[in-house]
């Protein structure tokens, strides 16, 4: 038997780092056999990888597809049969970690979207669009809300995904003691001294909120949702030079609200 769920700090990471661990640990044995999952077909060694991670995150359609395919590019990228890059499974912690952290958090749209696929998305729009290959940038995006909005703290992220993804999620954060304008200003103030892997998650993240603009949260006013993209076409002109393709996506998404942007 495994350890309880819930110990110490009231942390579920330590069940589910074993969990990983030991189905890498199958996988690199190679005694691993074929098993599929409803929706997904999957031949070992992934299927063990992929059915830990299923197992783990909320049973919602939309977060094992991005789950699903967040791993598959990963190690495929990298190489099934070449572990060894990445022997802490840390990315498939991440994304575990990061739904723990927002579990029972949803996103302001008419669907109470849950707020997992936020983070799940802007690691797949570094992925897909950006090109971006660097499991630190890759790992602090999906946990650059958890200082901001969940009960993480500097020494568990640091103790778990290291000093770089902490630093990294530590300069995309907002002040809780300002406003939401003066943090918005702050963004672009604090950008032209920003790390390159901040630059890439703030771009990212930026894309994938603009994205969910196309249907504006109900509460929100049409001169808010305005003032939200003419904000975004500050950010990106602030962040100019970070990642051509990441920029010519959310430019287009702009240019389709606001044509003169």
């Amino acid at each position: 038997m495994l350890v309880e769920k819930r110990f110490g700090d009231g942390s579920m990471i330590f069940k589910k780092c074993i969990c990983l661990l030991g189905a890498l640990a199958l996988f690199t044995s190679g005694i691993a056999s074929e098993k599929s999952k409803e929706g997904y077909e999957l031949i070992a060694p992934k299927a063990y990888i992929m059915e830990t991670l299923f197992d783990e995150l909320p049973d919602n359609p939309k977060i094992l597809d991005l789950a699903h395919h967040l791993i598959m590019e990963w190690y495929d990228y990298n190489g099934f049969e070449n572990p060894n890059f990445d022997p802490d499974a840390k990315l498939l912690l991440a994304i575990i970690y990061a739904a723990e952290k927002h579990d029972g958090q949803t996103r302001k749209d008419s669907e109470e979207t849950p707020y997992i696929i936020h983070p799940l998305q802007v690691c797949s729009k570094l992925w897909d669009i950006g090109k971006v290959r660097n499991a630190n940038i890759l790992m602090a995006a999906l946990l650059h809300d958890t200082l901001e909005d969940t009960d993480a703290t500097e020494e568990e992220i640091q103790k778990r995904f290291g000093s770089r993804v902490y630093a990294t999620i530590q300069e995309v954060t907002n002040d809780l003691n300002l406003d939401s304008e003066q943090n918005k200003q702050r963004q672009i103030d604090h950008v032209p001294g920003m790390s390159q892997d901040a630059r890439l998650v703030k771009l990212a993240d930026r894309l994938a909120n603009i994205i969910d603009l196309r249907s504006p949260p109900p509460a929100w006013s049409p001169e808010k949702t305005e003032g939200y993209f003419e904000w975004g076409q500050k950010l990106l002109t602030a962040l100019k030079g970070t990642n051509a393709p990441l920029e010519y996506a959310l430019a287009q998404e702009i240019e389709e609200h606001i044509p003169s942007a």
